[in-house]
């Protein structure tokens, strides 16, 4: 319990940090958004493909989903971003 009241409360300073360099709050809560995003990113299972060693799938649709939902993009299109190769 202590380590979660320890995350709450390093949470609670930065956002209090964020206001006092003129953060508003639709800021601090697009950047909450964006860094929950990121972290549901992070959930996503990349498995190679049984059938082709060169292609790669999503190997759990809810981490995904979820990861979409909050991104707020189109669960198709994050699939193909996460397993498609491009050249840059």
């Amino acid at each position: 319990m202590q380590r979660s009241e320890d995350a709450a409360a390093r949470w609670r300073e930065l956002t209090e940090a964020f206001v006092a360099v003129g953060f508003s709050d639709g800021d601090i809560e697009s950047l909450t958004v964006a860094l929950a995003g990121i972290l549901h990113l992070g959930n996503i299972q990349i498995d190679t493909d049984a059938g082709d060693a060169d292609k790669s799938m999503v190997g759990d649709d809810g981490a995904l989903e979820l990861a979409a939902r909050t991104l707020m993009v189109d669960p198709k299109q994050l699939r193909l971003a996460m397993t498609t190769l491009q050249a840059c």
